[in-house]
């Protein structure tokens, strides 16, 4: 039963604001780059409508913000940034749904302890987003510029993801192995980092 999201008219404002707590445009306009083609790419293995990818571009803005409180535990930090962050017109399940992807983002377990909805079908959504996220974080990381998808093929068992870029440097790679956990547990294919 959701409504259209009003969070898209928002997105050059969030870019703003994680500029003002410590974000570089460049690198953040790279990562929502990152996330929305990842999500595109990947549609025919998640198969969420084109409602659901601006939850996940707005926690790559977010995720890094609480490092401006401490780098220790940041992304607790950057959830209650995004949960508490004004947003006009965005309701507040938008805000927790971004905050809680946020807050999971950068934990390399496939569990979580405690699911942040209280209906099945909000958390296998969330769950869907996460493992994107978690994925598209890692490929997004160090000081990779100009990252660009080239292709992303789907296998029985894997996801081969084609990226190039300046200044990839192999910890892309490693990055996305220490993701896999949930993406696999969730879509049941192993996500590969190819760099070409």
């Amino acid at each position: 039963k959701q409504v259209k999201s009003h969070i898209p008219f928002h997105i050059p404002d969030l870019i703003n604001k994680a500029i003002k707590l410590g974000g570089d445009r460049k690198k953040l306009e790279q990562s929502v780059s990152i996330a929305e083609n990842f999500f595109n790419a990947t549609k025919k293995l998640h198969r969420l409508s084109n409602e659901w990818p601006i939850y996940m571009t707005a926690a790559m803005i977010m995720r890094h913000a609480g490092q401006c409180i401490s780098s220790s535990q940041y992304e607790k930090h950057s959830a209650y940034i995004a949960e508490n962050i004004d947003l006009y017109s965005a309701e507040p399940w938008e805000n927790y749904m971004v905050a809680e992807l946020c807050r999971h983002h950068n934990n390399i377990k496939p569990e979580i302890d405690d699911l942040p909805f209280n209906e099945k079908p909000m958390n296998q959504i969330f769950l869907k987003l996460l493992s994107l996220l978690k994925i598209a974080d890692a490929i997004d990381s160090g000081n990779a510029t100009n990252v660009k998808f080239r292709k992303i093929k789907i296998t029985k068992g894997h996801v081969h993801i084609h990226v190039s870029g300046k200044s990839i440097n192999g910890l892309e790679i490693l990055r996305v192995e220490q993701r896999q956990p949930l993406f696999i547990k969730i879509f049941k294919k192993l996500p590969v980092l190819v760099v070409d």
